[in-house]
């Protein structure tokens, strides 16, 4: 009954979650090259680089974000996690938390960055406006903060 409550996107990251999670009690492999695996590579990536589990915030909060946290235990399972979104959209406006992680907006991000919070990465969650978000980062990229696109 709840589930047909749902929209469509949560519908299908929902159903995206289902069929990985099938594959992997199954045994069988999806070959897919989802969201979620691309951000499992790049935590992995960044944890051997660092010998530790690394500080690493998403950069955007819509429908791509959505996908790729579909698969969170891809990578919570491994002991890896994602710190917390940046977004500066509207309907973000007083919110302190989605999809159960902090969100902050690129200002808020900026003071928490000066009073010495410690960031590893920040990946750009987007699969339309990479030029967009990767002008909004330049400042984020200026403090030494290893910036990435996701594809």
């Amino acid at each position: 009954d709840r589930l047909g409550q749902l929209t469509s996107v949560h519908m299908a990251c929902v159903l995206n979650a289902l069929t990985t999670l099938l594959h992997a009690t199954a045994g069988v492999p999806s070959g897919l090259a989802t969201p979620g695996r691309h951000v499992k590579g790049r935590l992995e990536e960044l944890a051997r680089r660092l010998h530790r589990p690394p500080v690493v915030w998403l950069f955007g909060g819509g429908r791509y974000t959505l996908r790729l946290l579909a698969e969170r235990f891809l990578w919570e399972s491994q002991g890896l996690s994602i710190a917390g979104i940046i977004d500066e959209h509207p309907r973000f406006k007083g919110m302190r938390e989605y999809l159960g992680l902090r969100l902050r907006s690129l200002e808020e991000m900026h003071a928490a960055l000066k009073e010495g919070e410690s960031v590893d990465a920040v990946l750009l969650s987007t699969d339309t406006l990479q030029d967009v978000f990767w002008g909004r980062t330049a400042s984020i990229r200026e403090r030494g903060i290893a910036t990435t696109r996701l594809v």
